[in-house]
């Protein structure tokens, strides 16, 4: 039971940045793709392009090394373990670097699911028929301030730590100690086995979200036009507006062999995820996400 996909958009752009510290794979997408990543370098640390190549490609040589028909929770947290050694060993070897850390977000499609996967703040969002069914929660200590009470949503807008993430594939030296800190954050999983004709799944880093709100990204993945025509629309909404970098990527489902799409296509907790059914504030939905 074969599922496909069209072929998966893409775009990545520096914004108003000096170097893109976005990172994305493949580079070259197809229609046999089943694996893509998306990651962010983080922001006030070393080498953040370098991170994010890094944790990227770290990723994608797991998944190649260690093939499995089963996407589990051990699996990805195996795939982000030798990501977070391997942005180590770049420190070894690099030894003025002091800290380097990347988001992550992957879709992985296999034969019977799709396998959704994040730590930090890039988003994967699921859509059909102009809904969002799913979106990953982004990891940001405020969200985690506002949850317990500490401070309200609109305070969290303005809050010092509004771009701090709670949760990174992140490696810091204590050069004192000369010992490295080990800090490997989980990452969240989620499995989808649902698939239908026509789902979409669009990953992106939060540079994106600085123009692309949940509304104008359903309203155009519903309109009757090309995909073409569709990445281009949320890349006009970005162009000279948006600051930091941002990479996006649109993967479509088309069809599969069988009769059903109960199955997933062809190929790429603590803090839990939820449905997208609850309002918030559209302005802090804007920025944040439950």
């Amino acid at each position: 039971m074969a599922i496909t996909i069209f072929q998966p958009l893409f775009f990545s752009e520096v914004g108003q940045r000096q170097n893109n510290e976005d990172y994305y794979l493949p580079i070259k997408p197809d229609t046999k793709t089943k694996l893509f990543i998306v990651c962010d370098g983080m922001g006030g640390l070393d080498k953040g392009e370098e991170a994010s190549r890094i944790t990227a490609q770290s990723v994608e040589t797991y998944f190649v090394e260690n093939p499995t028909d089963k996407i589990t929770d051990a699996y990805i947290q195996k795939a982000v373990e030798s990501a977070f050694m391997n942005l180590a060993d770049y420190m070894d070897e690099n030894s003025l670097i002091s800290r380097m850390g990347s988001t992550l977000t992957l879709l992985h499609l296999s034969a019977n699911e799709a396998t959704i996967a994040h730590i930090g703040d890039s988003r994967v969002y699921h859509v059909r028929g102009g809904e969002i069914l799913y979106r990953t929660k982004d990891h940001k200590q405020v969200l985690d301030m506002v949850e317990d009470g500490i401070i309200t949503a609109e305070q969290a807008m303005t809050h010092p730590w509004r771009n701090r993430l709670s949760h990174s594939i992140s490696v810091r030296t204590i050069v004192a100690e000369e010992e490295t800190t080990q800090k490997v954050d989980k990452a969240v999983v989620h499995q989808i086995t649902d698939l239908q004709k026509n789902d979409y799944f669009f990953l992106c880093t939060d540079g994106v979200l600085e123009q692309i709100t949940d509304d104008i990204l359903t309203g155009i993945l519903a309109k009757e036009q090309a995909n073409e025509v569709k990445i281009n629309s949320l890349l006009a909404h970005c162009k000279d507006k948006t600051k930091d970098n941002y990479t996006a990527m649109l993967v479509q489902v088309s069809g599969e062999e069988d009769k059903t799409y109960q199955s997933l296509v062809n190929e790429q907790p603590e803090n839990a995820e939820v449905p997208v059914t609850e309002k918030k504030s559209s302005l802090f939905r804007r920025w944040f996400m439950w």
